[in-house]
């Protein structure tokens, strides 16, 4: 079976890019005794005590806060220019890292933002390099003001009413941070911690790069599923077959083709969407060893468990030229840690670390019942930037 991109198989809005020019609209509605600001290009413009909006239209002033003894202060936005003066740069990956470290799962993303849940409450993740043209095209979000010494946006429910909501910056002022929320404690919690182990400045402790393609070709699940069950071969036919087809390929140890397929993988992991993958693991004969070539098939899948925020994901392994499935393991956590080589680890065990992971040989691991399994990108096969 050969799957090949569809005639209408496009590049998601994050691979095409967006327009450069911004237009920028009009602002409209105000508390009197509030200042209103106005961007027109990149300048401010404030004015003092315009109407608080028409006669038809009702803008609710923010929400009391709860659990106020926790300090949010640090990662609230104060000053109505903040986007404009600051320095960060950041990337569509670098956005999808840090949702994906953040939120407990993300229901839409493009190149400018990510929105998804966290803690039962909705959060809107925007690059602040990109927040200018996000707030000036976006028909639910208008205008911003300062009230009571906060930065706010207007989210405009209906044409009869409107909310304030708060904006938030992460501390390395690459993201700025829309919500709903009002309790204190979980907008803590949401940039110390978020749903993942962070380092430095709220980084993930652990990332990947996305170079590739962040989608699959269609029907790629069903392929995946077919072919790990249904290609009997050889080593040597297997190992052909999988480099004409959208199979990920190592042949001694070293990855030859089909790393895209991975990286649309671990994109679809780090958004919490069910995917599958396939590998194939290519050793070649050994003379001194006396081994004969070999190839193994490995099927990786990853799914949400009814709807909830419980992830498994599964590593079945299957010689290419026998019939039977072999070994599997079913674990909630995919590890990746980037030391000697580039390492994907498939456990149950949250606090594994690179030391441990070092020692991992590809594959998995031994026993009856495996409880992991790893796999490794050798560093020099990182493409260059």
């Amino acid at each position: 079976m050969n799957i090949q991109p569809a005639k209408d198989y496009k590049k998601p809005l994050y691979a095409i890019g967006l327009a450069a020019t911004v237009m920028l609209t009009g602002v409209t509605g105000c508390r009197k005794g509030e200042e209103r600001v106005q961007l027109m290009g990149d300048t401010t413009v404030s004015s003092v005590e315009p109407d608080y909006g028409g006669e038809t239209t009702v803008v609710n002033p923010p929400q009391a806060h709860a659990n106020t003894e926790y300090d949010v202060s640090p990662y609230q936005v104060k000053d109505a220019d903040f986007y404009l003066r600051t320095k960060a740069q950041t990337s569509t990956d670098d956005l999808v890292r840090f949702s994906a470290s953040k939120l407990d799962r993300i229901t839409k993303t493009d190149d400018v933002f990510c929105e998804g849940r966290y803690q039962d409450y909705d959060f809107k993740i925007i690059r602040t390099d990109k927040y200018l043209y996000w707030i000036t095209n976006n028909e639910h979000y208008k205008d911003t003001s300062r009230y009571d010494g906060g930065y706010y946006v207007e989210y405009v429910r209906n044409s009869a009413e409107s909310d304030m909501l708060p904006v938030y910056h992460d501390p390395s002022e690459r993201f700025m941070v829309i919500t709903d929320c009002c309790d204190d404690k979980i907008i803590y919690e949401f940039f110390t911690s978020g749903n993942a182990e962070t380092g430095e400045n709220g980084e993930p402790a652990e990332s990947t790069e996305f170079t590739g393609n962040k989608e699959f070709p269609r029907k790629y699940e069903a392929f995946c599923l077919e072919e790990f069950h249904g290609r009997i071969m050889e080593a040597r036919y297997a190992l052909r077959w999988s480099k004409e087809n959208h199979v990920v390929v190592f042949e001694d140890s070293k990855c030859v083709s089909g790393k895209d397929m991975w990286e649309a993988f671990i994109y679809s992991y780090r958004t919490k969407n069910k995917a599958s993958v396939l590998i194939a693991d290519y050793h070649s004969a050994d003379k001194k060893k006396k081994q004969s070539e070999t190839l193994d098939f490995y099927w990786i899948h990853f799914e949400r468990r009814d709807d909830s925020d419980y992830c498994i994901i599964s590593a079945s392994i299957r010689r290419s030229d026998s019939k039977e499935a072999g070994k599997s393991c079913y674990c909630q956590y995919l590890k990746h840690f980037s030391g000697t080589d580039d390492i994907y680890v498939i456990t149950d065990d949250k606090e594994l670390t690179l030391e441990e992971a070092e020692k991992l040989k590809f594959g998995l691991e031994d026993g009856e019942y495996p409880e992991l399994c790893a796999i490794r990108f050798k560093k020099e096969e990182k493409k260059k930037k």
